[in-house]
């Protein structure tokens, strides 16, 4: 028989790596167009969790939606013409100006895309846990970024699988041993990977350009 506690803890550790998830995908498509890390994207996520629990609270918001978000925006960068245009952006960027590319029309896409999705995540923190904080973009940004590094900062598999690991790591690492121990183990993997596998679990390793 299943113990519902440890039941309840996998829905926690999935429910948390859907917002991580979300987050992380805001990383990994900034990087992708530009190859910086936007650690703005914290204090998007903080200002959004304010707003957005406003928000909810005036209008009742649903935001049951919110598991579709990254399957969306899979499709969205394979399927359709800006994002093909933001991967070609991504791969290289004078080349796709070359082509007809609007490039800094896409960088500047890549960004709102990415500050949507910090909010989106920040809805659904405030679903979940019915507060926020000031110091919350940055606790729950570093665990999306070692999401985006894990599934391959990049890649927007990855960075849904990397949220999915974390939120599971997190809920499970406070259900078997202290909850401290799960920050342990979260930044512990974020250092195992930068050092053995830099290109993550789906990331792929960037080329040397002569």
């Amino acid at each position: 028989m299943i113990d519902p506690v440890l039941l309840q803890q996998v829905i926690n550790g999935l429910s948390l790596g859907a917002m991580y998830a979300l987050l992380a995908l805001g990383f990994t498509l900034v990087y992708g167009i530009l190859e910086l890390i936007n650690f703005a994207h914290f204090n998007v996520f903080m200002v959004s969790s304010f707003v957005g629990m406003w928000a909810l609270e005036l209008l009742g918001i649903s935001g049951q939606s919110h598991v579709l978000t990254g399957f969306a925006l899979h499709l969205f960068v394979n399927r359709t013409r800006l994002g093909k245009a933001m991967r070609a952006t991504a791969q290289d960027a004078e080349a796709a100006r070359m082509m007809g590319i609007d490039v800094d029309r896409v960088v500047v896409i890549a960004f709102f895309l990415g500050s949507a999705l910090a909010g989106a995540a920040a809805l659904i923190f405030g679903l979940y846990y019915n507060f926020t904080s000031f110091i919350i973009g940055y606790t729950a940004g570093l665990r999306a970024f070692t999401a985006a590094v894990l599934g391959g900062i990049g890649s927007v598999t990855g960075a849904m699988v990397g949220g999915v690991l974390i939120g599971l790591i997190e809920s499970l690492g406070g259900h078997f041993f202290a909850t401290r121990w799960a920050d342990v183990i979260i930044f512990s993997i974020l250092i195992l990977v930068l050092v053995f596998v830099p290109s993550g679990l789906f990331g792929r390793a960037a080329a040397t350009r002569a």
